[in-house]
């Protein structure tokens, strides 16, 4: 058991060691300067040892967690665009034994037009929120990856990582501390097209500090006083999913505190059976000691199943977040317990290196 956390401890003081601090974008702008372009790049790469379901091995993994090339660009002052790859756990072993072959497909694609100062629509292949969790931006999470449950419709309707096509409009009243988003999306399409399109709203309160990107921050590392409220909904047909979220990054005596609590009930109905009615739960909370770059952090996740005698299961995680260079460059640990009802808990010890260039 010692040895399978005193590896990754001893791989990431080797990193630490020889890393130094990076920045820099990479722009092409129109001579008039209309029309912009800026590239970049979000690399994370993993170690990862994870008890098998039997209880008795463990699975041994080093691989290429993100790999997402960037593009970013606006034409006047109305029309921006943010397009990203993916290639996710590049040469991670499933079960089998079998590795990740390299595959590259299109993440986001978010063309926005802004309509005023108060309304923007966005169009394309984009991420429908159902938590503030998990409108989240890979690149500034406070721990090592998304709560299990983030995205847990993705599979069910073969989306990848909560997105899906559409159309969506984005207002931000009352001096920009209300947030309100409204989207109707393919969903799940069914023999001849025919299924009814997929429909999905959040508004989200901010009293303080205001958020106006696509993408939710994750900790801004002491740098803004952010508590958000938020409600979801989300429905095709007899599909549902309802929300309710808490969201604080507070700049304390000059270190911070970010934490979170997102709450979802989820119901797959008829077309997604595969979806059982269930709630889920993620809470996180770090406190960031600036002087040492350093934020130590504590995650829980947890589902519940409505049906009597389904396997309810959670997941606790410890763990720490090195900020060498804010989100451009960081080393996370994370220590943690998988536990599912009739089976064997599993330990889990991951270790992260991330570099995002953007």
């Amino acid at each position: 058991m010692y040895r399978k956390i005193l590896i990754p401890l001893t791989i990431s003081a080797c990193l630490w060691l020889t890393a130094a601090p990076m920045s820099g974008q990479f722009n092409i702008a129109s001579p008039d300067g209309k029309a912009s372009l800026k590239l970049g790049v979000l690399t994370q790469v993993q170690g990862e040892w994870l008890e098998n379901a039997d209880g008795k091995t463990t699975a041994q993994n080093l691989f290429v967690r993100r790999l997402r090339l960037m593009l970013g660009g606006k034409i006047g002052d109305r029309f921006t665009l943010f397009l990203d790859t993916d290639s996710p756990n590049l040469g991670k072993a499933g079960p089998n034994g079998m590795r990740t072959e390299a595959s590259m497909y299109i993440q986001d694609l978010v063309l926005t037009y802004q309509v005023s100062e108060t309304w923007k629509v966005d169009v394309g292949k984009l991420l429908v929120a159902h938590s503030y969790h998990s409108g989240q931006s890979a690149g500034s999470l406070l721990g090592l990856d998304y709560g299990p449950y983030a995205f847990i419709t993705s599979a069910p309707m073969g989306m990848q990582a909560g997105r899906d096509y559409g159309l969506a409009g984005r207002g931000y009243l009352a001096g920009n501390h209300v947030e309100v988003r409204a989207g109707v999306f393919q969903g799940v399409r069914g023999a001849g097209s025919r299924n009814s399109l997929r429909t999905a709203a959040r508004v989200a309160w901010y009293p303080w500090d205001a958020h106006t990107d696509f993408f939710y921050p994750g900790t801004s590392l002491g740098n803004k006083r952010v508590l958000g409220l938020g409600v979801s909904y989300d429905r095709q047909k007899d599909f549902s999913i309802a929300g309710a979220d808490v969201y604080l990054d507070l700049p304390v005596g000059g270190n911070a505190v970010t934490a979170q609590v997102d709450f979802a009930r989820l119901d797959g109905g008829n077309l997604l059976p595969s979806l059982a009615k269930q709630d889920t739960l993620f809470a996180e909370a770090g406190y960031l000691v600036k002087s040492l770059k350093l934020t130590p952090y504590l995650q829980y996740s947890r589902r519940n199943f409505k049906a009597r005698g389904a396997a309810d299961e959670q997941t606790t995680q410890v763990g720490l977040a090195y900020w060498l260079d804010g989100h451009r460059l960081t080393f996370k640990l994370g220590i943690g317990q998988i536990e599912r009802d009739g089976a064997p808990d599993r330990l889990q010890v991951a270790l992260q290196a991330q570099l995002l260039l953007f």
